[in-house]
């Protein structure tokens, strides 16, 4: 084999690829936008969702049955297109998304246990602005003064949501609120490296081998750390809310992987970001939430620099 052979892309890599540009053509701009604001209002309500189903099953199981099952949706409907996993690089470049998706949700969940839906949304939001961050450490492409602003935004809200945490004197609530902020960098890193691999890569078979991936890391740290949930079987709405979660997954990933395919990262996380106003729209429906004065200046203040960091990069592109 030649020097140039691992460079080269394969035949079905071509043809994904291709397949990808005819899409982004045939979509146009708006339609690619419009799934990534549905796909933003089914993750919205996941929150509340999964907030209400682990008070019978706990995270990792929960994650485990979510995208176990999701795979083998997707490995029904895609079966027949998985020529593009024979790319080593490619296979070796999706498993490795499927950790970083694997790491988000566990952190994301893990503290959704501790704070609410709501909270947990604008924190995980912040993925928004870090994203930038790591397009200056991957391409050296510098933050514009935009960024900085936004990132200072950020900082505030976290520190006034972190704040209205400490006076309360919850430690649970500061625990979750680090975990969660754990999610947001894990996220972030998801989000860009999966907006470059969208675009050789067929949506469909990307996300079934993330949820295969995941799914499984998921359950081997399942039935290490957390017990078997029997109590389950006598929870009939607790059902109701895995196949609800199970059928989010699979369709917001769809649109997501999809919208991606034709949107910058940068562009596609302001639209997912606004899962922030459907989770805590919900749960303030569904479990009351009443954030406090301090907490919702810091979501203003988390909201405001995520809109800042995508709507002026936009600017800037033009």
């Amino acid at each position: 084999m030649s020097r140039q052979d691992p460079e080269r892309i394969s035949d079905e890599a071509r043809h994904c690829a291709s397949r990808a540009s005819w899409s982004r053509g045939h979509l146009g701009r708006v339609i690619p936008r419009i799934m990534l604001l549905a796909a933003a209002a089914i993750w919205g309500s996941t929150y509340t969702i999964s907030k209400s189903a682990m008070e019978v099953i706990s995270p990792q199981w929960l994650l485990a049955i979510r995208t176990l099952v999701g795979a083998l949706i997707l490995w029904a409907i895609c079966r027949n297109r998985l020529q593009s996993l024979r790319n080593p690089k490619v296979l070796l470049a999706t498993v490795g998304v499927a950790v970083l998706y694997y790491v988000a949700f566990l952190a994301q969940m893990k503290g959704l246990t501790l704070i609410s839906p709501g909270r947990s949304a604008f924190l995980s939001a912040l993925y928004c602005v870090i994203i930038p961050i790591i397009q200056w450490v991957m391409r050296r492409r510098s933050p514009g003064l935009h960024h900085i602003v936004a990132a200072v935004l950020c900082l505030v809200g976290v520190g006034c949501v972190a704040g209205d945490a400490m006076t309360a004197g919850a430690g649970a609530s500061i625990l979750g609120d680090g975990l969660t902020i754990v999610c947001a960098f894990a996220f972030a890193a998801y989000f860009y490296a999966l907006g470059t691999l969208s675009i050789a890569t067929d949506a469909v078979v990307l996300t079934f081998v993330i949820f295969l991936v995941s799914g499984l890391l998921f359950l081997v740290g399942a039935i290490c750390t957390e017990p078997f949930p029997m109590q389950i079987v006598r929870h009939q709405n607790a059902w109701v809310a895995v196949l609800y979660l199970v059928i989010a997954a699979v369709g917001a990933q769809i649109l997501q992987n999809i919208g991606l395919a034709s949107t910058s990262a940068m562009e596609a996380s302001i639209l997912l970001s606004t899962d922030t106003l459907f989770a805590l729209a919900i749960s303030m429906i569904w479990f009351g939430e009443r954030p406090s004065g301090m907490a919702v200046i810091g979501f203003v203040f988390i909201f405001l620099a995520v809109l800042l960091a995508v709507t002026m990069n936009r600017h800037a592109r033009q």
